[in-house]
């Protein structure tokens, strides 16, 4: 078996561990996070036919303002 998880809060050591039993560990947080990844943002975009660089633009200025808006809560949960 093969398995795909996220990152979420894991240690290298933790990864390291998981890859040798064929379980891989995204770069993104969450897997929900791959949607705002501009690969894979560009490709949603182009099936949705809108123009990347618009709905992208929008896209970081709302991610980035909610970060700003939970970044206390955000550096509690990793401390």
């Amino acid at each position: 078996v093969v398995g795909i998880i996220d990152r979420d809060r894991r240690s290298d050591t933790e990864i390291n561990n998981l890859s040798k039993n064929d379980i891989y560990v995204l770069d993104v947080a969450e897997v929900e996070n791959l949607f705002i990844l501009p690969e894979i943002f560009e490709v949603v975009c182009e099936s949705l036919e809108f123009l990347y660089s618009d709905k992208f633009s929008d896209l970081t200025e709302k991610v980035f303002a909610l970060f700003e808006s939970e970044i206390e809560m955000q550096v509690c949960k990793k401390v």
